[in-house]
């Protein structure tokens, strides 16, 4: 269960005594069948995206390239835009498109507006503007499956089976792969690469969640990749296409005992999980001080939590530090997006309790989501590192 999955249950158990009894879910096929064209940067060609339903666990995309205002200078660094999320979803027959911007080293996201759009119509996003983002178009498009041939999967590694190659059928070109895990060790991450020729124009690093295996010894695991798309045809009429002669390589995998096979990013990763380690170090007594507290005091404890985990540092103390650079053949920091996403997501889920309520209600959630943390961080604690 991810942690997104786990506290929306978590606080679907302690409001269920105010929610009524859910409808039957309809069923809806696979894939919405439509595409978001979105022009950031202009004259360049667009990027795509594909638009899911509302029940999608996907938290949108995230855009690194954007135009920018001239003359628009940041003061100081929280107001600084360092990406644009777009998520768009079909709701009935309209697809309802929310833009947020991340801003600020330690990514405080914002909503910049939400858009309602049918088939083929376009619209700009002129409030980007406000946070110096250059107003960009976003436009809904129909589009079947993207013909492609299956590409040729490389794999070399002994303790990795590639069981099956399929194409999904989605608006988008998606390969899926199904693995084994050969090998008597638990396997935490898999890098693959998708090459066109002699250059690489995917990466992919599917890994485990909440410090559990990707795949447990002698089990199978099925990753769903993308492939590598470009934008055909004229300004105003553009479309994409498959890139042709692609193969997926399958580079290296990371063991839950932080040995490798292979050469996965093994730095990387391993940044990754102390990142991951300190942060949920230092959320820990967060709950375990709230827990002190009486259910009266607890009545605003979602407000409470929120504004000392907004208020954690990312910086690392000298024996974080020392920690790391036992880990790792580079010295590095590391990295800071592994804390953030624990920290957003915490943060994000406390905003959707009500700002004054059960406290006995709210103790409940607090046990569990400690429980759940903890054991998170026990499994990263018991890692032995060979590096």
């Amino acid at each position: 269960m991810s942690l997104r999955t786990f506290l929306t249950s978590a606080l679907l158990l302690v409001s269920s005594f105010c929610i009524a009894p859910a409808q039957e879910k309809v069923a809806h096929p696979a894939d919405t069948g439509l595409v978001l064209e979105m022009a950031f940067v202009k004259p360049n060609p667009p990027t795509y995206q594909t638009v899911y339903w509302p029940d999608s666990p996907n938290p949108g995309n995230l855009i690194l390239r954007f135009g920018k205002v001239a003359g628009w200078e940041v003061q100081s660094d929280p107001l600084a835009v360092r990406a644009v999320r777009v998520l768009p979803v079909l709701i009935g027959t309209k697809v309802v498109v929310q833009v947020n911007v991340l801003r600020g080293k330690q990514i405080s996201e914002e909503p910049v507006g939400t858009y309602t759009l049918r088939e083929s119509e376009t619209v700009k996003v002129e409030a980007a503007k406000n946070f110096g983002v250059e107003p960009f178009e976003i436009k809904v498009i129909p589009l079947s499956s993207l013909p492609s041939n299956l590409p040729a999967v490389e794999n070399k590694l002994p303790s990795l089976e590639v069981v099956s190659v399929q194409q999904e059928f989605s608006a988008l070109p998606f390969i899926k792969i199904t693995f084994r895990n050969f090998s008597e060790k638990a396997i935490e991450a898999v890098s693959l690469e998708v090459m066109q020729g002699g250059r690489s124009v995917v990466r992919w690093l599917p890994q485990g969640v909440d410090g559990k295996p990707l795949i447990p010894p002698g089990e199978t695991y099925e990753s769903r990749m993308p492939l590598a798309t470009r934008t055909d045809g004229v300004a105003g009429n553009y479309s994409p296409s498959v890139l042709g002669d692609q193969r997926i390589v399958i580079t290296g995998l990371l063991f839950s005992d932080d040995t490798s096979e292979g050469s996965p990013p093994k730095d990387l990763l391993l940044a990754f999980k102390h990142g991951r380690k300190i942060e949920l170090r230092r959320i820990l007594p967060l709950f375990e001080n709230a827990l002190t507290l009486s259910d009266a005091d607890l009545s605003d404890g979602p407000a409470k939590l929120r504004s000392r985990v907004e208020a954690l540092s990312y910086k690392l103390t000298a024996e974080e530090q020392a920690e790391l650079n036992k880990m790792l053949k580079v010295k590095q920091r590391p990295d800071e997006g592994a804390s953030q996403l624990i920290r957003k997501d915490l943060v994000d889920f406390l905003k959707r309790f009500p700002p004054v309520m059960d406290g006995k209600l709210f103790r409940t959630w607090l046990i569990r989501a400690k429980d759940h943390y903890s054991n998170w961080l026990a499994r990263l604690e018991t890692s032995v590192s060979s590096s």
